[in-house]
């Protein structure tokens, strides 16, 4: 052992501020409550919102037509409703036509667009958009996909109008053809007030609930996520799900729009995503906290954005994270990349350090803990592999993680945590850390692949790089600390305030991530969810290693066993 001493008020310390971090990322997962129908005129209310969501899904599916065929019934009677709702709120709404084609397929698509105009100077600047779209898929009444999106405009414009100190317009678009193919923003850049644009806020939805995430952003538009972390009270927002959005086979009309030009936010819940696109996708199954969460973003978002008199020429990209939901933290583009040369150097002095001191033994340490970490990844994506083939032959349905996601992404990674943290227990039985030195040195090779990725996206992906950068950055200053002043026995405290500092700021960091790829991909890609996992335990080894064995054992025990049931449930579930 390399300290003597490890009680079990240590571990039972080190397990209680895991657990609260963990706690805080669950606590804030949900969506708020819907607010009244009662609730004041300035507020969004869901329950306002959820009797214009009830409306336009009683029409049913509203598909457009489709190589010269007629729009059905439906269409006609939800495009009319969405021109008379906008006159309700005293905006003179126009329909803008055009035959568009995407596909090898044509439409004729109808947008619904409302200018509410202002006087004096903001007259003439750059309007800011509220998007969603009508139509709907021909399988189901598109209650989340996007009945949820149009009465969310249409709530945020009502409370809009209470205020009157706007700096510049506000156009409204309701427009047609998303579904089968962004027919309707393909068509919305040659409208003539729609031709410069300071900001366009689009929502949407891939499932029936879940918190309202700020997903996507244009180039060079980090003015408009600043604006929307000042303003809005319960940010969800991480530059690191574009990227990954981008692997998914989804587009949106922010997706055509950026194309031609326009900046702005993309806003959509994500959770049900089995109901996506099918009948089920109804007001019965929308969860109107997650309608709530949207509004309140869009309503705050929009409010800032028409209370600027300018808007930045050019504007560098950024980075930027909401943790827990309440604090929401942005840097730009230039200090991203600044960010990961100074762990590459933290790491290199690090590296220095140990050879200086250690010599050969360093060169070992190092390639033991290099090993290690590719250890965990190869162990754990294997589990992964293992228990999705599991629950494939225990149910008699066909992929049983669609209609059970939760338990099986429950069973993915409670036992690829434990069989990670097993392994990591076997090597120290093979090999234990027979002193403090050792384990930081080991710890200096698990931060080389860190490290590389932190530089590698921070040149070229630096919206995901603070994944990387940061818990690396928190690790190294602590291995630093640790080889420099923390290498004899007797300091039980210093060795545990060392490995803790290297341990959870990946655990504050990532935790939220594997909760956003629950969201995304649920438990349809394993590794998807296995390696996240594995690479938050890299860094926490060193605190894991730092207990007798008796006590290393209680966790991984634990999560085996819920690992196990968790696969049951979801194997024989029907």
């Amino acid at each position: 052992m390399p300290t003597r001493g490890i009680k079990l008020w240590h571990f039972a310390l080190a397990l209680a501020l895991t657990g609260i971090i963990a706690l805080l990322v669950l606590l804030n997962h949900r969506p708020p409550d819907p607010l009244p129908i009662d609730a004041a005129a300035t507020q969004f209310s869901a329950m306002r919102a959820k009797q214009d969501v009830a409306a336009l899904t009683a029409f049913g599916p509203r598909p457009v037509g489709r190589d010269g065929k007629p729009h059905p019934e439906s269409h006609r009677l939800a495009r009319q409703w969405v021109e008379s709702r906008l006159r309700e709120l005293g905006m003179t709404p126009e329909v803008q036509t055009g035959n568009v084609c995407e596909g090898g397929h044509c439409s004729e698509v109808e947008n619904v667009i409302a200018r509410r105009p202002v006087e004096g100077e903001g007259a003439a600047r750059e309007p800011v958009v509220l998007l969603s779209h009508y139509d709907s898929v021909a399988r189901g009444p598109g209650a989340g996909d996007a009945a949820a999106g149009v009465a969310t405009v249409l709530e945020v414009v009502r409370a809009l109008n209470t205020q009157a100190d706007w700096q510049r317009p506000l156009v409204v678009v309701i427009d047609d053809g998303e579904e089968a193919g962004l027919l309707g923003a393909r068509l919305l850049p040659s409208h003539p007030q729609l031709r410069k644009v300071a900001a366009v806020l689009n929502h949407e939805a891939r499932g029936t609930a879940g918190q309202t995430a700020m997903f996507e952003t244009s180039r060079h538009s980090t003015w408009i996520v600043e604006e929307y972390g000042h303003s809005v009270s319960r940010p969800v927002a991480s530059s690191a799900i574009y990227p990954l959005y981008k692997l998914l086979p989804n587009d949106t009309d922010l997706t055509v729009l950026k194309a031609a030009g326009w900046r702005g936010l993309n806003f959509a819940f994500a959770e049900n995503e089995h109901l996506y696109h099918t009948a089920n996708d109804s007001l019965a199954n929308l969860d109107l906290g997650s309608v709530q969460h949207m509004g309140d973003q869009s309503l705050a978002t929009t409010r800032a954005l028409l209370a600027r008199q300018t808007l930045p020429s050019d504007d560098r990209d950024g980075v930027w994270f909401d943790l827990f939901t309440r604090v929401f933290v942005l840097y730009r583009t230039p200090l991203a990349v600044g960010l990961g040369l100074l762990q590459g150097l933290l790491w290199l002095t690090a590296v220095g350090m140990l050879l200086r001191r250690q010599g050969r033994s360093g060169f070992r340490w190092l390639g033991a803990g290099l090993l290690r970490f590719l250890a965990v990844l190869v162990v754990s994506a294997l589990t992964g592999f293992v228990v999705i083939k599991s629950i494939g032959a225990l149910s008699s349905v066909a992929r049983p993680w669609r209609a059970s996601p939760l338990p099986t992404w429950l069973a993915l990674s409670s036992l690829a945590a434990s069989v990670a943290s097993l392994m990591q227990l076997g090597a120290c039985r093979l090999s234990p850390p027979s002193s403090l030195r050792k384990l930081w040195g080991e710890s200096v090779g698990t931060l080389l692949p860190w490290t590389a990725l932190s530089l590698l996206l921070s040149l070229k992906v630096p919206d995901a790089s603070y994944l990387f950068t940061l818990p690396a950055l928190f690790a190294s200053l602590a291995i630093l600390i640790g080889m420099w002043t923390v290498d004899r026995e007797d300091q039980v405290g210093a060795a545990l305030a060392v490995a803790l500092g290297a341990a959870l700021p990946v655990v504050v960091i990532w935790l939220p991530l594997i909760r956003v790829l629950l969201v995304m991909a649920g438990a349809n890609l394993h590794i998807a969810v296995t390696l996240p996992w594995a690479m938050l335990i890299t860094l926490v080894d060193p605190l894991h290693r730092l207990f007798p064995v008796r006590l290393r054992l209680i966790v991984p025990c634990a999560l085996a066993i819920l690992g196990v049931c968790a696969a049951a449930v979801a194997g024989f579930s029907r």
